[in-house]
């Protein structure tokens, strides 16, 4: 039995933690929850570390910085002045600089709670006014309906009933979800082949093979877990390769447990990225159609090094 002065420790840390980085978001949406509002959604990767299935987050930074600076010495071994001096340059501009990239979009998180608990008292007043039948509710509805339901509030009439519009919504955004969107528009463009690395699978020898952008080294075959948005990360287990569209930081404990990394979009900048090379897993970005082409619990062969993904065989 865990010690009452243990737990209360931790409870204390753990607010602390929510406190500081709670305020991260799964996707860019103010309908959904920050983890500080659904803590429970972190647990798993707690009880993957408890378990002593995944390896610890520490040795797998110790190991990267090692990696890291063997890579150093073997480019300064090969290379002589002046390229010497403009490659540690570089070097120290890219270590500087680099965390830019992932700090930006922790901070465009920073006032989603805000909102969330200004729309949560919206919908609480919207609800007693018999205008809508659930809090979250407020979410479906559009912003000059939104304009429409202030109005009445602050001039402290009966508010126009819309609940009726809210199933019908909710139905077609599920339909939106199975749409595939083009990666980009226009989708011919003399651009497209520069920007997109991604190409539709193609088959060898019976299995397939997605092409993508190598954006952390490194070789692994395991089972997939294709995972779209919170709802599923409980889904994921020690070992399985992480498949989705892309991620944000408040994804990143999941890589903890995760094998390898797979994403439709996103590059060698992309959080998926910078965390898949933190926590020295490989990872393969911009294959257009990884969360299409892959079913979870299908063995794929995750190849950082040459940025493709191969499907192994059927679930």
């Amino acid at each position: 039995m865990l010690h009452k002065d243990l737990w209360d420790e931790w409870r204390l840390r753990l607010q602390r933690h929510l406190n500081k980085f709670g305020r991260t978001t799964y996707e860019f949406d103010f309908a959904n929850p920050t983890p500080q509002e659904t803590p429970g959604l972190m647990f798993d990767a707690i009880k993957a570390f408890l378990s002593g299935k995944i390896d610890s987050p520490y040795q797998r930074q110790q190991q990267a910085s090692q990696k890291r600076e063997q890579a150093v010495q073997a480019v300064l071994k090969r290379v002589g002045w002046p390229r010497r001096g403009w490659f540690l340059k570089l070097l120290r501009w890219a270590q500087n600089t680099g965390q830019m990239r992932e700090d930006s979009i922790f901070d465009m998180g920073m006032g989603h709670p805000l909102m969330r608990r200004m729309f949560a008292e919206l919908g609480r007043r919207f609800v007693a006014g018999r205008a809508i039948g659930d809090i979250e509710d407020i979410y479906w509805l559009e912003k000059s309906e939104v304009e429409e339901l202030v109005d009445a509030l602050t001039c402290d009439v009966p508010l126009p009933y819309m609940a009726d519009r809210i199933p019908e919504r909710k139905k077609q955004w599920q339909d939106f979800l199975k749409a595939v969107p083009p990666v980009m528009l226009p989708e011919k463009t003399r651009w497209a082949k520069l920007l997109l690395h991604g190409e539709e699978g193609e088959k060898k020898g019976g299995t397939m093979v997605l092409k993508g952008v190598g954006t952390s080294g490194g070789v692994v075959t395991a089972p997939a877990c294709v995972l779209f948005g919170p709802g599923d990360f409980g889904k994921l287990k020690p070992g399985d390769v992480l498949v989705s569209v892309t991620t944000t930081p408040a994804w990143t404990p999941l890589f903890a447990s995760a094998a390898a990394v797979v994403t439709d979009i996103g590059g060698p900048l992309s959080h998926s990225s910078i965390v898949a090379r933190e926590y020295n897993i490989p990872a393969v970005m911009a294959t257009r159609s990884a969360t299409r082409s892959v079913k979870t619990g299908q063995m794929v062969t995750v190849d950082g090094n040459k940025g493709t993904v191969t499907i192994n065989e059927h679930p």
